[in-house]
């Protein structure tokens, strides 16, 4: 890849909480950061070099974006028009409704939205006197719009013991999706005192399995857990966030609003400036992610560290570290996984039933970049589905854009390609993978 599929634009430092688990900032001081109009105009220069990379999606965050609202809703207009997909990280202290009645608002294609507790006092506490009555009121602002979001969890000891108080409340005020994210620690300013151990981890995906089971709700965890850490019952279950890795320098990087690159939001260390030099050198700069440089010497011996697993958050590793090595071992490391084991569910092409009439269609709006070695690499925009294809497939899937929806033998042209193993597994996998839709 030639570069990363998602950027994270971090637009301002600015935020109207001091959350104390915040990787972001020294949150032991208060911070007066200004914001000029000079400004701006910077940004929307990276706002176009970001174009350039041909990525697929951006995240807005911050700080908090919401102190600079028209700022954000000009960000979104314009990565919109260049077929980049937007989404917006916020602590909702700041909506208002008229932000959400700017048409520029309905482009947004998923708030992230953070939430320590529905409890007033823990959320005081956490946010350093953010008042919880004002987010609940906002959440409801946004379900009045009908804008797709869900709520974020971080936990650590103070709300540890509040997740399914906050996730029933929630499910109550009519959220569908809920995230608990264990807390990672912050390079500079660990909060070690507050730090789960692994049972306490466990217990908050026990936690997460129950608001799945009991409550109907949609679940994930947003950082990179060592794989090794989950008991056996739970990876039968196969559940969604066991395959989330680290994608650091991979297929995401970070940009802030003075056009400095990291690898990811946690990672403080900066490889470049995207306006004073040409991306690729800033990229190949981190290769040494994509060449899985950090992955800890305990885990060298497990089945699923090289693919599935990379050994957990590196930060948080190096934070918890002693000598705060990059391949430090993850502190809710547990054993290493002498055979290979499968953590998702595997497609089953099998189940997909084609006939010569089956009208497809695709599933949403196709973005591509044509990668250095002549493939392409290709999303359905809003639904953060990628993957790499040959220039056919890619033509293929342009082609059935452009007809709206296709029968397949008018696709295929001939009963003999129709029939063809190759044909059938494309089709099938594309399916699979929801790029396509059976349609008749």
């Amino acid at each position: 890849m030639r570069g990363p599929n998602t950027i994270q634009f971090e637009i301002t430092d600015d935020c109207n909480l001091r959350c104390l688990h915040c990787y972001h900032l020294d949150n032991t001081e208060e911070l007066e950061i200004k914001f000029s109009e000079a400004n701006k105009e910077k940004i929307m220069k990276i706002a176009q070099k970001i174009v350039e990379l041909g990525v697929f999606s951006v995240v807005i965050t911050g700080g908090e974006p919401l102190t600079k609202k028209d700022l954000v809703l000009d960000l979104v207009e314009f990565f919109s028009d260049h077929n980049i997909s937007v989404s917006l990280n916020t602590n909702l202290i700041l909506l208002t409704e008229n932000f959400l009645k700017d048409p520029r608002s309905k482009l947004i294609t998923n708030f992230l939205v953070s939430c320590v507790s529905s409890n007033t006092k823990i959320y005081k506490e956490m946010t350093w006197n953010g008042n919880y009555n004002i987010f609940e009121r906002n959440l409801l602002l946004l379900q009045k719009y009908n804008v797709r979001f869900g709520i974020n969890m971080v936990v650590n000891t103070r709300n540890l013991h509040d997740i399914k108080n906050t996730a029933g409340h929630m499910h109550n005020l009519g959220v569908e999706n809920f995230y608990v994210t264990p807390m990672s620690l912050n390079l500079y300013y660990p909060d070690l005192e507050h730090f789960l151990t692994k049972d306490q981890v466990i217990s908050v995906v026990y936690d997460l399995i129950w608001i799945k089971d009991k409550l109907g709700m949609n679940i994930d965890i947003l950082e990179s857990l060592p794989k090794c850490l989950f008991p056996k019952e739970i990876l039968d279950r196969k559940f969604s966030f066991l395959s989330r890795k680290c994608q650091a320098g991979v297929k995401t990087a970070t940009v802030n609003y003075e056009g400095l690159v990291r690898p990811c939001s946690h990672n403080p260390a900066v490889y470049g400036n995207i306006l004073e030099e040409d991306f690729s050198l800033i990229w190949d700069r981190m290769k040494d992610w994509r060449e899985r440089k950090y992955i800890p010497v305990e885990c060298g011996e497990c089945k699923l560290s090289n693919e599935d697993c990379f050994g957990g958050c590196r930060m948080s590793a190096k934070a918890f570290d002693d000598e705060h090595k990059t391949n430090a071992v993850d502190p809710w490391f547990n054993c290493v996984f002498k055979e290979k084991i499968q953590l998702y569910n595997v497609m089953d092409l099998n189940s997909i039933e084609l006939a010569i009439n089956t009208i497809i269609s695709l599933s949403g709006r196709l973005q591509n970049r044509l990668e250095e070695d002549e493939n392409y690499s290709i999303n359905i925009a809003k639904k953060n589905v990628n993957m790499t294809v040959s220039p056919e497939v890619y033509k293929m899937l342009s082609y059935i854009e452009k007809k709206e929806k296709v029968s397949l033998i008018n696709l295929c042209g001939t009963k003999e390609i129709f029939h063809s193993e190759k044909f059938q597994y494309i089709i099938k996998m594309l399916i699979a993978k929801k790029y396509l839709n059976i349609i008749a």
